[in-house]
């Protein structure tokens, strides 16, 4: 809740997995070299820096491969519907066990199943987007890559999700600059992994109808089981999700990622409140600061039992309109934003492990000011 109180500086220390920024020089130096983002269309981490905005390279929805690529004997390609409750429970179990967690793997995320629903499933959301990888004799899922749909705007602009039609590329004439289209997949590396890591249209057939005209696609939960990390089972997950996606005319992609890969286009950095600091403190994710005693501390993040600002009261239907204008308007001040539409932010606004409010005055547009209770 929005209160007067302010987040003080932390008197509580993490484990150092939880508190890495865009990481060591060590890490940028393995990077440089990285022999799987060498071979894909991002920038080099050696690069010299632009500002052109753009295709790295002409897309070409002709070329795009047809088949399934190769996964390792035993393996195989499974599409997850997140509508059926057995699959749905077999990716939380995966995400569950195996998603990220800190450098003494000691903590993970617990995503509810709500929330990975939510997540994995915005308008014109495809299970054929929800990748996963099964064994093949005991049908166990032991790997998965999701994509879902959304719209960005870059420098104002916003990414066009295909090469124009061919119409249009006669009337450019032959060697038209932008008869080629777009197939630049944009790589946003900070560090929220569970994504915001942040899209679609399609190229021929009925994929259009089904994916309305959204530009681009947030690609999330990549996550491998523990005991099959040296089948190098990563690589193969990123390619098949960016030729399905590729097929659907789409050729452009986001994610975020907790290590430092080729080549950033943002940063941002975890700022966490503790809401239970004792219950934090005895279970190992924090510890208490030098000097610091546990009344102290306890004093320092206590919080007013109600919110002190006026205005503040839960978020109505009909609020869901003005929430999306004031948000996007206010995103539209950044280089790289995404772009909000009713029709996602309905169900966000409404799902059940978050409450949301507004702040309501004379002259106030209620804004979009999510708590999470979990």
């Amino acid at each position: 809740p929005a209160t007067k109180a302010q987040t003080p500086d932390s008197p509580l220390r993490t484990p150092r997995g939880h508190r890495q920024g865009m990481g060591s020089v060590e890490e940028i130096s393995e990077a440089v070299g990285h022999a799987f983002w060498d071979t894909q269309p991002v920038p080099s981490l050696n690069a010299e820096e632009e500002d052109a905005c753009g295709p790295i390279n002409p897309a070409d929805p002709e070329k795009v491969r047809a088949e399934p690529y190769n996964l390792p004997p035993a393996f195989e390609w499974t599409d997850l519907d997140l509508s059926d409750a057995e699959q749905a429970k077999e990716l939380y179990t995966l995400l569950h066990e195996n998603y990220v967690e800190d450098g003494d793997a000691m903590f993970r995320f617990d995503y509810s199943l709500d929330f990975i629903r939510w997540a994995m499933q915005p308008p014109g959301a495809l299970d054929y987007w929800h990748v996963g990888v099964r064994v093949s004799q005991t049908k166990k899922l032991v790997a998965f890559i999701g994509a879902t749909p959304a719209d960005l705007l870059c420098h104002g602009q916003r990414v066009e999700p295909r090469p124009p039609p061919a119409a249009d590329k006669a009337e450019e004439g032959e060697g038209g600059a932008g008869a080629s289209g777009v197939n630049i997949e944009e790589k946003l590396s900070g560090l929220d992994l569970d994504g915001g890591a942040t899209g679609s249209a399609a190229s021929s057939g009925g994929g259009a109808a089904e994916l309305g005209d959204q530009a681009v696609v947030e690609v999330n939960f990549l996550c491998v089981h523990k005991k099959l990390r040296s089948k190098r089972l990563a690589p193969v997950l990123i390619r098949e999700v960016t030729r399905r996606v590729n097929e659907k005319g789409i050729f452009q992609a986001t994610y975020t990622a907790g290590v430092v890969l080729p080549r950033p286009v943002a940063r941002c950095r975890y700022w966490h409140r503790s809401l239970n600091p004792k219950k934090l403190i005895e279970v190992g994710f924090s510890r208490l600061a030098p000097r610091m005693t546990m009344v102290r501390t306890l004093k320092l993040y206590a919080l007013p039992d109600q919110p002190v600002t006026k205005g503040v009261r839960a978020l109505k239907e009909e609020d869901v309109p003005s929430c999306c204008a004031k948000l996007n308007a206010y995103l539209r001040r950044y280089k790289l934003t995404p772009q909000l539409s009713e029709a996602r932010e309905r169900p966000a606004m409404r799902h059940t492990p978050t409450h949301t409010d507004t702040l309501h005055g004379p002259r106030t547009c209620p804004p979009y000011l999510p708590r999470t209770l979990r």
